[in-house]
């Protein structure tokens, strides 16, 4: 990936984005809520949103650490 910088949003039908900083291109990932869930949460939605697609990056840093010198990526099945 280029070095870009990225935000976390919320679209306007509710679901929570992550997407280039300054570009309109489609989200990279977006998280999409049932109205059940959106109903329960109330406030507490973007702070959610937020926290899981963190962990998401958080995920995905690691698994790009684990790539050898050849770029395969080692991998522990449990």
């Amino acid at each position: 990936m280029s070095d870009s910088f990225f935000e976390v949003v919320q679209l306007a039908n509710g679901d929570i984005a992550l997407k280039r900083t300054g570009e309109s291109s489609e989200p990279m990932v977006t998280i999409h809520f049932s109205e059940d869930v959106k109903a329960y949460l109330g406030n507490s939605l973007d702070e959610v949103g937020r926290a899981m697609i963190g962990a998401g990056v958080d995920s995905a840093s690691k698994v790009t650490e684990l790539e050898d010198d050849f770029g395969n990526r080692a991998r522990v099945i449990h």
